[in-house]
């Protein structure tokens, strides 16, 4: 089971259905969706659930590339070595605590 925002139901849907049906196709998978509360939908899947999911994903980011962002080779951080962790700078005055450390003390 996915949960989607409602607002996303008709890119994954498509115009007459094409899209969901073509995953369905493409998966072989059953895959049902509903409204199951005010502003969220529920994607249920049987068969192939790992393809299925892969395919819905890729079809909301062809249809919502906004809601996917993509960030350059090298990170999201500006300046980001390909391969090694960003250096973030802390504020004055901020102490440095190692991972796991309580933060009060």
């Amino acid at each position: 089971v996915i949960e989607i925002p409602s607002k996303q139901m008709g890119a994954l849907i498509g115009k007459g259905g094409e899209s969901i049906n073509e995953i369905r196709r493409n998966s072989q998978s059953d895959i049902q969706i509903d409204e199951m509360a005010p502003g969220i939908a529920r994607v249920s899947v049987r068969g192939n659930c790992e393809l299925a999911q892969k395919l819905i994903f890729d079809k909301l980011k062809e249809k919502l590339p906004h809601l996917f962002p993509t960030f350059p080779p090298g990170g999201a951080v500006p300046g980001a070595v390909p391969g090694e962790p960003p250096q973030l700078a802390l504020p004055a005055g901020m102490p440095a605590l190692p991972a796991g450390t309580p933060a009060s003390a």
